[in-house]
């Protein structure tokens, strides 16, 4: 019966001996990655959500381009406008400024003035 049990201990222990030797080996990543079908996928997909974006962008910046020059083209032309409305109301009350100057002047004068 001993017999019998130290054969058995020694079937149960001469595997794990076995698996407990450690297997190393070197793997160079940067040469099995790449032949990878899932980094080749995740690549596509990658660049093809770059185009999506980069069209995205050029669209985004010939909006706002246009959306400038339409502000800059209304703001000159406000401008313009509010300088000709200043210029007129300037010329209007320059007028009005030597008409009731003149007006101020006349009875002086004639007041100045000894019959």
């Amino acid at each position: 019966m001993l017999k019998k049990i130290a054969i058995a201990v020694v079937m149960f222990l001469l595997p794990l001996g076995v698996m407990a030797q450690t297997k190393l080996a070197h793997l160079n990543s940067q040469e099995i990655i790449p032949d990878m079908q899932e980094y080749k996928d995740a690549i596509a997909s990658l660049q093809s959500k770059e185009k999506g974006y980069q069209d995205e962008l050029a669209r985004i910046s010939e909006e706002f381009q246009k959306k400038y020059q339409e502000y800059i083209a209304q703001a000159t032309h406000c401008l313009a406008t509010s300088q000709s409305v200043v210029r007129k109301s300037s010329a209007t009350c320059s007028r009005e400024h030597r008409s009731s100057s003149r007006k101020l002047s006349r009875p002086c004068s004639r007041l100045s003035k000894k019959p």
